[in-house]
């Protein structure tokens, strides 16, 4: 098989195949090999984050972190991995603006943000402002003030790491 998730095929009759729905992989499965993927394009040298914007199972936009445009990637000289990035934009700012440039803000309002890392507390607040009311995301933060907040103003936080233990209240 040429992916793990690739059906195997049964045959009603000779011409006719029949997948194995039981083993499909769900939209959000697909979401997150998809934000994995567009975090790839990142280019920043701490971490490589991809976000994606869901409106009705379909992709309305995608973001990664990295340099504004015109500016110099990450580099050993002038990055110290060791500390926070100033210099990126990060994945969710660049999906949001995205999206805010090409659809209604009702479309944003009635998404779901997939990222690959939990935010910070400045891509929480952007994302309370779009009105996104459901986030995804894959690797916890050592920060949790993003998920706090996000908890805080009602937004649905899911995970689907194994060890993450989000903290905040529940509302």
């Amino acid at each position: 098989m040429k992916y793990p998730y690739e059906k195997k095929r049964v045959y009603l009759n000779r011409d006719t195949p029949f997948y194995d729905l039981a083993n499909r992989p769900s939209r959000l499965d697909i979401h997150y090999d998809i934000v994995k993927l567009i975090a790839k394009r990142s280019t920043c040298a701490r971490a490589s984050v991809g976000a994606i914007l869901i409106y009705r199972n379909r992709i309305i936009s995608s973001g990664y972190n990295g340099a504004p445009a015109n500016k110099e990637h990450c580099n050993p000289v002038i990055c110290d991995t060791s500390k926070a990035c100033s210099r990126v934009t990060h994945a969710e700012a660049n999906c949001l603006n995205f999206a805010s440039e090409v659809y209604p803000a009702d479309y944003i309002r009635q998404s779901i943000l997939v990222i690959t890392h939990q935010p910070c507390l400045k891509c929480a607040e952007l994302i309370v402002e779009a009105g996104i009311r459901e986030v995804h995301y894959l690797t916890p933060y050592r920060l949790h003030e993003g998920l706090i907040l996000l908890k805080d103003k009602g937004v649905k936080v899911v995970t689907e790491e194994k060890n993450a233990t989000p903290t905040g209240s529940n509302k």
